[in-house]
Parts: structure tokens; sequence; C-alpha cells
């Protein structure tokens, strides 16, 4: 996966692993599941459908965020917008400067 190189994370048979540290400074991992598509359920019990490269990118740069509002925040930053994830759902958001990350 292009995504999972341009980021530097892990790969493993049925995950993506993003190494950071959390706010105690403790190294801590997040784990996605390898699919084309993850879907996110809200505290109101909707639910949203997202890229799997959109939510890493979300991930990445603000991993102590609620996966939520991170993924708010990177739509934001990027210029993305919602329709535009049904009309080009493998399309890799363009990253001009990838966010430095501690590694654990």
């Amino acid at each position: 996966m292009q995504v999972v190189r341009r980021l530097g994370l892990e790969e493993q048979p049925e995950y993506i692993v993003i190494p950071y540290i959390g706010r105690d400074g403790k190294p801590r991992r997040a784990y996605f599941l390898k699919r084309p598509y993850l879907r996110i359920v809200y505290p109101d019990r909707h639910a949203e459908i997202f890229p799997l490269t959109h939510l890493l990118d979300a991930t990445v740069r603000r991993p102590e965020e609620p996966i939520s509002q991170a993924i708010e925040l990177f739509y934001e930053e990027t210029g993305i917008q919602r329709h535009q994830i049904a009309e080009a759902p493998e399309q890799e958001p363009a990253s001009e400067t990838i966010p430095e990350t501690s590694a654990p």
C-alpha cells in the first residue's frame, strides 16, 4: 500500500499499525483493519464510511484525538469535500509535507 510506505507505518497481515507517543509519554499503537473503507460510528449512533487512506492520514496527524475529530480536521486541512470521497474513493490525498511523529 502506497500510503503505508509514504507515512512510514507498520504493516501486518491483517492490520496497519500506527506507532505514536501518547500524552503520558508512553509508546502506543493504533491498529486499523486492512479494508478499503472503514465505518465510524458516532456517539449519536449515526455512521459514516471513510477511505482507509484518509483515516490513516488523519490518525498520523492527530493520534491522540478521537478519530471522528481527527478525520474532520483532516478534511478541513486538505480541502477534500465529502462528495469527492464517493466520486474518487481510491485517490490518496495530496500531502505537501509528512507530519513528524515520534517513534516509540
